[in-house]
C-alpha cells in the first residue's frame, strides 16, 4: 500500500487527513557561479525535493556570460514568430532550449538564481500555472539578459542587496510607474558554523584577501595596505587565497596585471605576500588570518568577506568606488560602519587600531557575532520560502 506522507504519493484533496501535495520545485544554477545551494538546503529542510539543473546539463550556449548573435536570433523568433521565423536557428542554442524546456516541463515552481540566458527563457517556456522566481547578485545586474525577460511570467524579483536592486529597477521601471515585477531583497546564507573555528598562533599580524585575481578586486588597493603597515612593522603578511589572474583579454586587464605584479616584487613588501592559491577548504586558510579586506571596485553582498568575518577575522572593507553613491558597502555595514573604509591609509589605520593581541580578541570576536547577525537564517528562512514558494497554495500538479 501507498505511504500517505511520502509527499511523491498525490495526495487526495478530498481527505484532510491526507498531507497536501508537494509542489514541484525546480531550481536553476545559473552561468555566473554556484550559489544556489543553500537556497536548496533551505527548500529541502522545509520538506521540499527540489531538482538543480546545472547550466552544463543544458548546454554549452547557456553557459555564456553574454548574449550571442544565435542566442538573439532564437529569442526573436520565440517571441515575434510571424516576423522572425525564419532566422536560421543555431544547433546548439535549439538543443539548449528544448533541454530547459524538458527540465521546466510540469514544474510548479522555477528558481533561477541568475538573471542570465536560463532566466530568460525560462520566462517565456514556464507552464501556465507555474511560479518562476529570479534572484539578481552583482553581475547579472550589469548585464542585458533582463531585457529579454518575459516579465509578465515573473512571479518575483529578488536581489541580494539594495544597491543591486537599484541598478535593475532603474532600467526597468520607467520614473513614476510601478515595477514590473514584485522585488524584494533578501540576505545571502551562509553556514557560518563551518567557518567558527580555533585561529592559529600569529593571525593576528596576517591579512586575507579572498577571491583576489580579478580586475574589479582591485588586488593592487590590497599591496598599498601592505606596504604601508609594513612600513611600521615587518610582521604584518598578506594571504592572497584564491586563483591567480587568467590570461588578459584586454590592453587594459593586461597593463593592470603588470602592474600588480611590479608591485608584488617590490622589495619592500614582497616576502610579506603569501601566495595561497585556489582552496577548496577556506576555512582551514582563513583559521591562519586575522583580518578580511574587500578591495574590489563594486560588489554585490560579498560572501567572502562575511566567511571570514565568521572565522573571526576582523573585517576591512573599501567603500566600493562603483556603487558607493547607491549606498553600496555602507548600506550593507550600517551597523557596522568602522568596518567601511575609503583608502588603503585608512584600511591601514583600522588593522593597526587592532595591533595589540587584546584588542584583536575583541575585535575578532565582534566580527564573529556580526557575521552570524548579517547572515542568519533563522530571519531570513522563511523569506525566502515565502518569495520562491508564494503566498497562495499552489495548484496541484497537472496529472
Amino acid at each position: 500500500d501507498a505511504d500517505p506522507a511520502d509527499p511523491a504519493q498525490p495526495a487526495d484533496p478530498a481527505d484532510p487527513a491526507q498531507p497536501a501535495a508537494r509542489p514541484k520545485i525546480v531550481v536553476l544554477g545559473g552561468a555566473f557561479g554556484a550559489f544556489y545551494q543553500p537556497i536548496v538546503d533551505l527548500l529541502r529542510e522545509a520538506g521540499h525535493h527540489p531538482t538543480v539543473i546545472t547550466p552544463d546539463r543544458l548546454g554549452v550556449a547557456f553557459t555564456r556570460h553574454n548574449l550571442t548573435d544565435a542566442v538573439v536570433g532564437a529569442w526573436l523568433r520565440r517571441v515575434d514568430p510571424q516576423l522572425f521565423g525564419d532566422l536560421p536557428l543555431d544547433p546548439g542554442v535549439a538543443s539548449a532550449i528544448a533541454a530547459l524546456e524538458t527540465a521546466i516541463s510540469g514544474a510548479d515552481v522555477v528558481f533561477a538564481d541568475w538573471c542570465d540566458a536560463e532566466a530568460a527563457f525560462a520566462s517565456w517556456l514556464l507552464p501556465p500555472h507555474a511560479r518562476l522566481v529570479v534572484r539578481v547578485h552583482r553581475v547579472d545586474a550589469v548585464r542585458a539578459w533582463h531585457q529579454l525577460v518575459n516579465w509578465p511570467r515573473v512571479a518575483a524579483l529578488m536581489f541580494v542587496s539594495d544597491h543591486v536592486k537599484s541598478v535593475v529597477e532603474r532600467q526597468l521601471t520607467d520614473p513614476g510607474s510601478p515595477s514590473p515585477v514584485p522585488m524584494t531583497v533578501l540576505r545571502n546564507v551562509i553556514d557560518v558554523h563551518r567557518y567558527q573555528r580555533p585561529k592559529t598562533p600569529g593571525a593576528h599580524r596576517r591579512i586575507a584577501l579572498v577571491g583576489w585575481g580579478r580586475r574589479v578586486k582591485d588586488p593592487i588597493f590590497a599591496l598599498d595596505v601592505l606596504a604601508d603597515l609594513v612600513a611600521e612593522d615587518d610582521t604584518w603578511q598578506l594571504h592572497l587565497i584564491g586563483r591567480d589572474f587568467a590570461a588578459a583579454t584586454s590592453p587594459v586587464l593586461a597593463d593592470y596585471i603588470r602592474s600588480f605584479r611590479e608591485r608584488a616584487l617590490d622589495p619592500a613588501i614582497r616576502d610579506n605576500i603569501r601566495w595561497v592559491g585556489f582552496t577548496g577548504r577556506l576555512e582551514e586558510a582563513l583559521d591562519e588570518c586575522g583580518y578580511a579586506l574587500s578591495t574590489s571596485n563594486v560588489e554585490g553582498w560579498p560572501v567572502g568577506v562575511t566567511e571570514a568575518a565568521a572565522s573571526g577575522c576582523i573585517p576591512v572593507i573599501r567603500d566600493w568606488p562603483q556603487v558607493a553613491a547607491l549606498g553600496g558597502a555602507r548600506e550593507i555595514y550600517r551597523d557596522h560602519l568602522d568596518w567601511v573604509v575609503a583608502t588603503p591609509a585608512e584600511a591601514a589605520a583600522r588593522i593597526r587600531a587592532a595591533a595589540d593581541p587584546d584588542a584583536w580578541a575583541a575585535a575578532s570576536a565582534a566580527a564573529r557575532a556580526a557575521a552570524g547577525e548579517l547572515c542568519s537564517v533563522g530571519s531570513t528562512r522563511e523569506d525566502y520560502l515565502a518569495v520562491i514558494l508564494g503566498p497562495e497554495p499552489l495548484p496541484p500538479p497537472a496529472g
